[in-house]
């Protein structure tokens, strides 16, 4: 199919914002990610400079090609400080792929866990906030390693480094990373999978993954989030019901009650800590005098409504800075 000129890019991209806020959604972290280029932003500066943004966005940039990321990631950033941009849009560093020999989620060579170090040295002494895609646990101790020697140099706990996915975590990888002051962003992946982890690990084990209520008990910070959403959900709700249920798409419980969050908590995994996570949290995440007026009215009440009714919420009003970005019945009648 032909590739769509910038103008439809514009208007396609206005409709799912559009769709987005007619799920509450008042803002997001971009992370990056595969066939995510530079020039693949364009639409967004475009609306970012016509002042046209429903929802308030924190990118970051993701390393284009494998053998040169950290000259390209220095090359491409030269003209972008941490948090460049403004209320609308801001850099937020480099992610989600920083080095490609580290995303295929296999064993990662030493020629690339060195190259792994190299970049994220770099990244710490220019005081960039990143996002880390890493999966699975039984290598997870590489990425560790490489952050705990930096941080004896250079303290990465104000940073606010994210590690994505990682839904087997075991608790000693959580402590490690509590201790470092990293986030663990656990998007809704195993809504969609989880009989195939289920089956790669038994059902015992799977029960416990991934362990969102041991993190938290560590005093980790966890984000939510749905991942790219050609692989996923980009529904808010769909994703709360899982993180408080367990229960994947297809109607198997493959996570025990023991690791759920509790009401506020999944909330806050998709308020309060992405707003932290885009070092925002002072002016969004939680209604508070002095913030910015960035709420939704929804259709049920979240805190009471049957968990598996959760999925089907959706906004009846919703605001970014005080200003009425979607609106449906009663709300929509006069507009």
């Amino acid at each position: 199919m032909p590739k769509p000129t910038l103008a439809q890019q514009v208007e396609g991209s206005k409709k799912f914002f559009r769709e987005m806020n007619a799920l509450g959604i008042t803002g997001i972290v971009d992370g990056g990610g595969v066939s995510m280029y530079p020039s693949s932003y364009q639409t967004l500066f475009r609306l970012w400079q016509d002042r046209q943004l429903t929802v308030r966005i924190a990118y970051h940039l993701c390393a284009p090609k494998p053998g040169s990321e950290l000259a390209d990631l220095q090359n491409l950033t030269q003209l972008l400080p941490q948090g460049f941009g403004d209320a609308m849009l801001h850099f937020n560093g480099p992610g989600e792929i920083l080095i490609w020999a580290a995303w295929t989620d296999g064993d990662i060579t030493p020629d690339g866990k060195a190259r792994l170090a190299e970049l994220l040295r770099w990244a710490a002494t220019k005081g960039y906030t990143i996002q880390l895609h890493w999966n699975p646990d039984r290598t997870v101790h590489d990425l560790l390693d490489v952050i705990e020697d930096i941080n004896k140099d250079v303290p990465v706990r104000d940073l606010r480094w994210t590690v994505l996915h990682l839904y087997d975590a075991s608790e000693d990888s959580l402590r490690r990373m509590q201790a470092l002051g990293l986030i663990w962003g656990v998007q809704d992946g195993l809504y969609f999978a989880g009989e195939r982890l289920q089956k790669a690990v038994g059902a015992e084990t799977a029960r416990q993954m991934p362990r969102i209520a041991t993190a938290m008990q560590l005093g980790l910070v966890v984000a939510g989030g749905t991942d790219a959403h050609r692989v996923s959900s980009y529904n808010p709700f769909v994703s709360l019901q899982w993180y408080l249920d367990g229960t994947t798409i297809g109607g198997v419980t493959t996570r025990g009650e023991a690791e759920a969050p509790s009401r506020r908590q999944a909330l806050e995994m998709y308020t309060r800590n992405p707003a932290f996570m885009a070092h925002d949290d002072g002016e969004r995440g939680t209604l508070e005098p002095g913030k910015l007026a960035d709420l939704a009215v929804l259709s049920a009440d979240y805190l009471t409504a049957p968990v598996n009714e959760i999925g089907k919420i959706r906004s009846l009003l919703t605001t970014v800075g005080g200003k009425v970005v979607y609106a449906a019945p009663p709300f929509a009648e006069g507009r």
